[in-house]
């Protein structure tokens, strides 16, 4: 865990999508396991590669929000050009 090569190799997995689950598993027991093997000769290492997946799921947010705006913008019209109705549908699916 202290090599620098170990740390390149879990970054070049986290490209896989069929890798990363793994890669995030194994960084998730470093940080949390006991005793936590997070030392001064890995902790940057570690905190890049946390940030790697930090970035990934920023990117996935960004989308999410933009849909969710777009949701919410066309609830907002579809509210004001319905007349207010005094029942409520169910939908159990």
């Amino acid at each position: 865990m202290t090599s620098p090569d170990f740390w390149v190799i879990l970054r070049n997995l986290t490209r896989n999508v069929k890798s990363a689950p793994t890669v995030f598993e194994i960084l998730e027991g470093v940080a949390v396991g006991s005793p936590p093997t997070i030392m001064a000769d890995n902790y940057e290492s570690a905190v890049k590669l946390l940030n790697d997946f930090a970035s990934a799921g920023s990117i996935g947010s960004t989308v999410e929000q933009k849909q969710d705006k777009k949701v919410k913008r066309g609830q907002q019209l579809q509210k004001q050009a319905k007349p207010q109705s005094q029942y409520v549908l169910y939908n159990f699916c």
